[in-house]
């Protein structure tokens, strides 16, 4: 008997096709439902990452940033369109145990200060994260030194840390888990601006010596310039602009961005205010 493999040699080309294509939001638009009023976060938004790439999201305050991170990894459900990682859906986090591909996407959450288990030592929080690496993860003491802490640090609570340190730590965590793409939601809004761009760069070099993809999620445009290879720009949960960096930043094409742009502050010691565009 003759067995067509045809239509099978076309579903594997297709799956490992998809593998490795990385992160795809396709046409995604999330909505949230409160006392009986829709409002729409995301207006079907299509954005990408690629296996090994550092790329930025930007924009102001309220503009959908978060929620775009949180429909990345399942923390809130798409209204319509869909997000996939290395060609598997992905679907809002439930009871069931996820699929192995998703475990790798990991994120860096805003507060620190909240992020961790204030009863628990650092050591235990990261041992709880690198039992999820399939592979060999790093030691605890690897995983310090990977973010500049004393290895002494694994017996201290986080209360014994401050708002940087507690960050690294985050990042630590994150890294635990082997991840092949790290989600950085506004990981360095609430540090103090000597250390936004300390911890920012920290976030690339480990992103880098791992192998592993990294959106990083920020208002910021000054420190995002710093470490990502392409840019998004959101504008009232829509991309208006998109690119790569250098060329958003010397050339960008919408008035939104060149808003943004015009509302850094010169550090030339005149204490000139930046320009209001309207």
């Amino acid at each position: 008997m003759m067995v067509d493999t045809t239509s099978q040699n076309a579903t594997a080309t297709s799956q490992n096709t998809r593998k490795g294509e990385g992160l795809i939001l396709n046409n995604v638009t999330v909505q949230y439902r409160t006392a009986g009023v829709t409002s729409t976060a995301l207006h079907g938004i299509n954005m990408s990452v690629h296996p090994g790439e550092v790329v930025g999201l930007v924009g102001e305050s309220g503009c959908g940033k978060s929620t775009t991170a949180k429909a990345i990894c399942g923390l809130v459900p798409v209204t319509d369109g869909e997000v996939r990682y290395e060609g598997v859906a992905v679907d809002p986090l439930g009871f069931r145990k996820r699929p192995k591909t998703l475990q790798r996407i990991q994120m860096v959450f805003q507060n620190p200060y909240a992020s961790l288990n204030p009863r628990r030592k650092i050591k235990a929080q990261l041992e709880d994260a690198r039992a999820i690496n399939e592979g060999t993860a790093p030691s605890v003491d690897e995983l310090l030194d990977l973010v500049e802490l004393p290895r002494e640090s694994a017996n201290l609570y986080p209360r014994q840390f401050s708002g940087g340190q507690r960050q690294r730590i985050a990042i630590a965590r994150a890294m635990a888990t082997g991840p092949s793409l790290l989600i950085g939601d506004e990981p360095i809004a609430s540090l103090d601006a000597s250390l936004q761009s300390k911890v920012a760069m920290l976030m690339k070099k480990v992103t880098r010596e791992s192998g592993a993809a990294m959106l990083f999620i920020s208002h910021d445009l000054s420190v995002v310039r710093l470490i990502v290879d392409r840019l998004y720009v959101m504008h009232e949960g829509r991309i208006v602009e998109e690119g790569e960096t250098e060329e958003v930043w010397n050339h960008p094409k919408n008035r939104y961005t060149q808003r943004l742009l015009a509302s850094i502050p010169i550090p030339d010691g005149s204490g000139t205010l930046p320009t209001v565009l309207e």
